[in-house]
């Protein structure tokens, strides 16, 4: 994965809709998923927030990205006690920067 790829976009995160900003400065994993709510997206995400404390020792940050709105990612974080920032690319540019491909059916 390239290192050198920013972005800027609406996340949710620390219990707010804000603006985000990714630079690659320090250790991130990043969490693609195709759809909030789904079975296998909410899995997914809760896996990871159930990982946590495992992978504080990686000292990486963790964001998911999204299509869904930022709205929608704040009320699915809530739902499933997701304590990590959720970026919201409605416009699919973080995605194509990051060349992943996501179909949705």
């Amino acid at each position: 994965m390239k290192s050198d790829l920013t972005f800027k976009s609406t996340a949710y995160s620390n219990g707010e809709i804000q603006r985000y900003q990714f630079e690659a400065e320090e250790e991130t994993i990043l969490a693609f998923f195709p759809g909030a709510f789904t079975s296998v997206c909410t899995d997914e995400m809760c896996t990871i927030q159930d990982k946590l404390s495992s992978l504080e020792s990686l000292e990486a940050e963790i964001v998911g990205i999204s299509v869904d709105t930022p709205f929608a990612l704040k009320e699915f974080a809530i739902q499933n006690g997701l304590d990590f920032t959720m970026v919201s690319d409605t416009s699919r540019e973080i995605i194509d920067q990051y060349d992943i491909e996501t179909e949705i059916s």
